[in-house]
């Protein structure tokens, strides 16, 4: 029964994560993390993996690498001259 509740209470914190999360790099989007939960290095809130640096709102603010901090800049398509 307590392997139950573990792992109903780690599917409720993935579900949580699922829905607030927040960017990855094209280098760790494809990578498995651990399940765990993590403190931001920014804001110490809660991380939805114990691998992550950043919680997904300082994620998307910093525009980092939830992952490795990397940045997650895109490249804006060229415009025409005088537009």
């Amino acid at each position: 029964m307590r392997g139950l509740k573990a792992w109903l209470a780690a599917v409720v914190v993935a579900a949580g994560c699922g829905v607030a999360l927040g960017d990855l790099c094209a280098k760790c989007k494809d990578k498995m993390f651990t399940t765990d939960i993590g403190a931001c290095t920014q804001c110490k809130a809660q991380t939805c993996s114990g691998a992550f640096k950043l919680c997904p709102e300082c994620s998307k603010k910093l525009g980092q690498c939830e992952a490795c901090r990397a940045s997650l800049a895109t490249t804006k398509p060229a415009t025409m001259p005088g537009k």
